[in-house]
């Protein structure tokens, strides 16, 4: 593993004032930017879900995909489409800051891997808030860092994370001083013999003991309920809290990951700040015993009103608006509000926008 160079020496400014977002808003997650007839089909899809209230899109930046090889010109033609689109119509653009080219990650051949050449990445950062101006109101940096298979840099991965975490604030700032700054480990991440050393709440913690508390303006959290038994949003996992990403509220005991991910930010003396789901769904195939559709609607209106109930939570974006693909064998496949065909999923689609747009019963 290649070493990082020398950290670039950060004034640490307040955070961004995220007043202006709040758990009442929604957003979709849709990853790679759409294009075409496609996108302006699922932008027009997403504000018909919201009536008046504009939906929020958040929207992936492959750093390989638009510099694929060093110094090369920036492929924006990529990614700007999207964006554009969204401006256009008004909507605000949360915009994921992630996955490192061969040539500035140590020569990986996937792009999972964090960069390792911190002028390199203050590069893309710099070059993508300039680009982009106000069109983008807030990044996330990287997508569910603490799973392996998205966030590797061999053994001190989460050094590295939140070395990554401290230049894209500075950066950001620097060219975006009300945009907000997103980071955490949102996934469940990978466990190991004996335990998850790798669970959100835990990255979160070691942030705050390795002096990382001002470098970033809200947490990113996927509250992804334990979807592969069957389990909603409710259900307690009070040992292995990361298998439900969601669960209850309480934090005494603690039966689920967001709980934990709060308790240690009031632990902290952070608790001012906002968690942000970024991600928030659940598959309707693709499982060998896959609940009712009468079900995971109720497991999905349940965790938009349990999300809205608490005190402490921002933004909720659904992954996704569209399903991704057809394979009836694949899970990740069928998240969407609508089919790949953009065929409404009944009950789901009509009484969980009702639930996203607050409309009473």
């Amino acid at each position: 593993m290649l070493a990082a160079t020398t950290l670039l020496s950060v004034v640490q400014a307040p955070s961004a004032d995220a007043a202006p977002f709040g758990s009442a808003d929604v957003g979709f997650a849709e990853g790679s930017s759409p294009s075409g007839a496609d996108l302006e089909q699922r932008l027009t899809g997403m504000q018909q879900v919201m009536g008046s209230q504009q939906p929020l899109l958040r929207l992936d930046l492959d750093w390989w995909y638009v510099e694929d090889q060093q110094g090369a010109a920036l492929r924006w033609d990529r990614v700007d489409p999207a964006v554009d689109a969204a401006a256009a119509r008004g909507m605000k653009v949360l915009l994921v800051l992630a996955y490192a080219p061969p040539w500035a990650n140590g020569g990986h051949s996937n792009d999972k891997w964090f960069p390792v050449r911190d002028r390199d990445w203050s590069s893309i950062v710099d070059r993508t808030v300039a680009h982009f101006g106000n069109k983008v109101h807030a990044y996330e940096v990287w997508n569910e860092p603490n799973f392996v298979s998205f966030g590797n840099y061999g053994s001190d991965r989460k050094t590295r994370y939140w070395q990554l975490v401290r230049i894209a604030k500075q950066r950001v700032k620097a060219r975006c001083s009300t945009c907000v700054v997103l980071a955490g480990a949102s996934g469940g991440g990978t466990p190991e013999s004996g335990g998850n050393p790798n669970e959100s709440a835990v990255w979160l913690d070691w942030a705050y003991t390795h002096g990382y508390k001002l470098d970033f303006d809200a947490v990113a959290h996927h509250p992804y309920p334990a979807w592969s038994s069957g389990k909603g949003p409710a259900d307690p996992e009070c040992v292995n809290r990361w298998w439900n990403m969601f669960g209850p509220a309480a934090e005494s005991p603690v039966c689920g990951e967001l709980a934990l991910v709060h308790s240690v930010m009031v632990e902290r003396g952070d608790s001012g700040k906002k968690i942000w789901a970024t991600e928030f769904g659940y598959p309707t195939e693709g499982l060998s015993s896959i609940p009712s559709r009468e079900i995971i609607r109720n497991y999905l209106v349940q965790g938009v009103n349990m999300w809205r109930s608490l005190p402490y939570t921002g933004p909720l974006f659904l992954y996704s608006y569209r399903d991704r693909c057809s394979d009836a064998t694949d899970p990740e496949c069928h998240f969407g509000m609508v089919t790949d065909t953009f065929t409404a999923k009944e009950p789901i689609t009509a009484d969980l926008g009702r639930a996203l747009r607050g409309d009473s019963g």
